[in-house]
């Protein structure tokens, strides 16, 4: 009998595993040398770091994960075995943490962050009829427009009351 990793199109799955999680790590990599550009250039020129780039990073940062979960739970996951789901197996630890990612704020806000990046994009105000409106009075990031202000959707460290943006 043969050994399920024996099997062609059992070897196909860890491919395409493997290559997604690669496609995920090059993006948070991507992301995180984007960011620390940003912040130089914020830092050595002066260039706001904008709403804009913020939701920019933000919406990649969350599509590596949405790969890496894909890669995990869509194909790994499926295709292991029920014995990978036992308690100290690595793939019952890959699932768990991946897992807590889903119970935090940014897959649930995806939309409207994708939404709002759209509509900074196109030239649009932030807020479209219907839409939920961004909360006045929160801390602006550097470079913001006026008028958007973020709340969950922000990377830490750059909102400050101090220096609410133009």
């Amino acid at each position: 009998m043969l050994k399920r990793y024996e099997l062609e199109h059992y070897q196909r799955y860890v491919g395409e595993a493997i290559a997604e999680i690669s496609a995920a790590e090059a993006a948070v990599i991507q992301g995180a040398e984007q960011w620390m550009e940003l912040a130089r250039q914020n830092v050595e020129q002066g260039r706001p770091f904008t709403a804009q780039d913020d939701a920019r990073l933000q919406a990649l940062q969350d599509t590596a994960c949405r790969i890496a979960w894909h890669a995990v739970e869509g194909i790994l996951f499926r295709t292991g075995g029920s014995g990978s789901a036992r308690n100290g197996e690595r793939m019952q630890r890959y699932w768990r943490d991946l897992s807590t990612y889903w119970s935090h704020n940014t897959p649930a806000q995806r939309d409207l962050l994708l939404t709002r990046l759209g509509r900074m994009q196109l030239g649009l105000p932030l807020d479209a009829p219907g839409m939920a409106p961004v909360r006045a009075g929160l801390p602006r990031y550097i470079g913001q427009p006026p008028g958007w202000a973020s709340s969950a959707t922000g990377v830490a460290g750059w909102a400050s009351t101090a220096n609410p943006g133009p």
